[in-house]
């Protein structure tokens, strides 16, 4: 898993430490470990095997653990069940949690360790000091889902609106963790994202509007638990472009 499908699968972790007072304990990549300093409610157990490995990483927790549930659906060795479902969805499905998914309320996104003075200093140095109101992107950055006209979009959208936002590119920006990002997306009026970790990280800032651009294929693209105000396939964004533009001017403020 990376960094977009661990922080899609956090809410189960932090709803079984709720139910049991345990933490349970998560079998995570070393490079994606980091994530886990901004929650308190499970622990990391590092291995370095690759992303797409999870079968040795199931039978490492097999032989500690008497119970083991398997939220990566992508992988070698990894034979699950034809679906319509996409893929992150399908991941709670796995571990019975498929049915409250889209119950965002009992079951969010929380990141309770975040790190106040840290997140000062990102903004600090991040956003400037005119009144104009904060417009993210995150369209450049996506491994799993590229968005390939992310160089097109992205024209247009500095072109229609440097003038009337403050336009920061996620992309570009060196947080100390990834999660400290939390701290611009609360400044922001508006953030739009491709297919990747910002999608996710949305969830835990629900009075965020976010339009969203993704996959075109079922299964790889995300189901969203943010507040979405506009999906569109990334094939669907040049002929749906006046419709992006109009909603962007619905969050001018």
């Amino acid at each position: 898993m990376r960094l977009g499908d661990i922080t899609n699968n956090f809410p189960v972790a932090r709803d079984i430490f709720l139910r049991t007072g345990e933490k349970p304990d998560w079998y995570v990549n070393l490079h994606y470990a980091s994530l886990f300093g901004g929650i308190g409610y499970c622990s990391p157990v590092k291995v370095q095997f690759a992303p797409d490995r999870s079968d040795l990483a199931v039978d490492l927790a097999q032989k500690k653990h008497a119970t083991v549930l398997m939220m990566q659906t992508f992988g070698k060795r990894w034979h699950g069940k034809a679906t319509p479902c996409c893929y992150n969805r399908l991941a709670w499905t796995h571990v019975g949690y498929g049915d409250k998914f889209d119950d965002v309320e009992n079951y969010p996104l929380v990141f309770d360790r975040r790190d106040p003075s840290r997140e000062a200093r990102l903004v600090s140095r991040t956003l400037t000091s005119d009144n104009k109101p904060v417009l993210l992107l995150s369209l450049s950055c996506g491994r799993s889902s590229p968005f390939a006209a992310h160089h097109a979009f992205t024209y247009s959208i500095r072109r229609k609106w440097s003038a009337h936002f403050q336009i920061i590119d996620l992309c570009n920006v060196r947080a100390a963790r990834a999660y400290d990002v939390l701290a611009l997306l609360e400044k922001a009026a508006l953030l739009i994202t491709g297919d990747s970790f910002c999608v996710h990280l949305a969830a835990a800032v629900q009075k965020l509007p976010v339009i969203f651009l993704c996959n075109d294929q079922p299964f790889l693209a995300s189901d969203t638990r943010c507040n979405c105000v506009l999906r569109l396939k990334y094939s669907e964004w040049h002929g749906r472009i006046k419709e992006v533009h109009q909603t962007v001017s619905r969050y001018l403020q």
